[in-house]
């Protein structure tokens, strides 16, 4: 909605970059190299089995209107064989669902219940390393992960992202989109979701918990006594929401 006549006809995830990739398309391929890449090695005696571990499926969810456009697109997509696209019906941003449900209807859709879920934006560019990531991710895979970065100023945060507040890697409290953020810590919206603990999903829901933005389930998780780690990220970031964002794009 905030990109105006832009967004009537391109979705956010194919937006593409100075070197002709798409948001999407770079990540897929970060997925794909990355989490093969992590098979090559014994895994910590800790993490997950390797064949949890494979990023066996790529599930794409996206709304009525741009089902057919990211289809078209995947079809010249080497990758496209290993990509799983769920429309969830709506045709216009009026009635959209929000991504917390979105994220409950593919889980059901596409019968993820029992496995470990990385949860990945599809309007977020990023320059930090993949695979130090996914090494986090399996040093603490029975926990809740998500990523945070820290600011130049909280004015960055103000109104458009989510804050949280830290001790060390785990967070302490969070707020989404605040009017006075209360640190320089913004949520970056990448969340890995165990097994056993995907089923807070449906409970949040089910609570009458806010389905819009996907950091709302942050603050939630940490009043039920839910333990979420914060993956601390240095490299560049943009949520690209406006057609700002867009223009700034093109200098990353």
């Amino acid at each position: 909605m905030r990109l105006g006549d832009f967004g009537e006809n391109t979705p956010k995830g194919l937006i593409k970059l100075p070197n002709g990739e798409t948001l999407l398309g770079k990540l897929i391929a970060d997925l794909e190299k990355t989490t093969g890449d992590k098979l090559m090695g014994d895994p910590p005696a800790s993490a997950l089995s390797a064949s949890d571990w494979r990023a066996g499926r790529i599930c794409i969810v996206t709304n009525a209107r741009f089902d057919g456009v990211y289809r078209k697109w995947l079809a010249g997509e080497e990758f496209s064989d290993k990509v799983e696209v769920y429309s969830n019906g709506v045709e216009i941003p009026e009635k959209k669902n929000g991504a917390i449900r979105d994220l409950y209807l593919a889980i059901k859709h596409f019968r993820l219940e029992n496995d470990s879920l990385l949860v990945c934006p599809s309007d977020t560019y990023y320059d930090f390393s993949f695979s130090d990531f996914l090494d986090f991710i399996y040093k603490n895979n029975d926990e809740i992960v998500t990523i945070v970065r820290k600011m130049e100023s909280r004015s960055e945060i103000k109104e458009r992202l989510g804050c949280a507040t830290l001790n060390g890697d785990i967070i302490t409290s969070f707020v989404e989109k605040p009017v006075n953020p209360p640190s320089q810590f913004a949520a970056i919206p990448f969340y890995f979701y165990p097994a056993q603990k995907l089923n807070l999903i449906n409970k949040y829901l089910e609570n009458g918990g806010n389905p819009d933005a996907p950091g709302n389930i942050i603050s939630w998780l940490l009043k039920e006594g839910i333990k979420i780690k914060a993956y601390v990220v240095k490299g560049k970031t943009l949520d690209v929401g406006t057609k700002m964002d867009v223009e700034k794009l093109k200098g990353m």
